[in-house]
């Protein structure tokens, strides 16, 4: 269900004790069987008695507004602090400096070959 779970099922079959693993197994469904089950009876459950279905008033519908409004805005033109701090983020995951990654044919394809081009120049 999540990468992290499943890492630890490979950890532990790989390297570790197999009871653990199954001591963990059976964890890990106890725990997603209930917040499965908390989360169908909120979607498909009953309203409570005294609750009726009424509209969002408009105060309530700004704070969505202004995240669709931020994710286009992320999406069309991303302030260039958080490009340059994604950048260098990634930079040090890869373990390559910002001018290795410009030259990289996946920075090329995304940015256009001119700007790569350039600044590896």
């Amino acid at each position: 269900m999540f990468i992290s779970e499943f890492l630890t099922f490979v950890a532990g079959v790989t390297a570790g004790p197999m009871w653990l693993v199954v001591v963990v197994a059976l964890g890990l469904t106890v725990a997603i069987s209930a917040l499965t089950r908390i989360a169908l009876k909120s979607v498909f459950g009953h309203a409570p008695q005294g609750m009726g279905k009424h509209e969002a008033p408009a105060l309530m519908l700004i704070p969505e507004i202004i995240l669709a409004v931020m994710i286009l805005w992320f999406g069309i033109a991303t302030p260039l602090p958080l490009v340059h701090g994604v950048e260098t983020a990634t930079g040090i995951v890869i373990e390559q400096s910002t001018e290795e990654l410009h030259a990289t044919p996946m920075y090329r394809a995304v940015f256009g070959t001119e700007t790569a081009q350039s600044e590896v120049e």
